[in-house]
């Protein structure tokens, strides 16, 4: 819900994260789940949690904006895509930019064989 901090605070300090989430059920009188956003909250940015809760703001950390999500996995997809051209150019040498059909100078002049030094 709040990305990988949280999730790996629920993984590696999984006691200390389900004494957190009753704190909260208790403290605030609320139920698991508000509980859960408000701790995942915390846990991402506790700067940012601390100042909305001292100032009396009511954030909806359990409501899940599905523009946001569209926009996340659009831009992830084309990250990981260019990195996987990346790492696939690297390792075997190819031309990262020939994909969209350009070419570097090197590799057209052994093409063509217009080389002045050997390639």
């Amino acid at each position: 819900r709040q990305g990988p901090s949280p999730f790996i605070s629920r993984l590696l300090k999984e006691e200390e994260y389900e004494q957190g989430v009753l704190k909260f059920m208790a403290g605030d009188n609320v139920d698991r789940n508000t509980a859960q956003a408000e701790m995942d909250a915390y846990l991402r940015n506790p700067s940012d949690w601390t100042y909305n809760r001292s100032k009396g703001y009511q954030v909806d950390y359990l409501t899940l904006n599905k523009k946001q999500i569209v926009l996340t996995l659009v831009w992830s997809v084309l990250i990981l895509t260019l990195a996987g051209r990346g790492v696939y150019c690297l390792e075997t040498g190819d031309n990262f930019w020939a994909i969209l059909g350009l070419v570097s100078k090197t590799a057209e002049c052994a093409q063509y064989n217009t080389c002045l030094i050997d390639v």
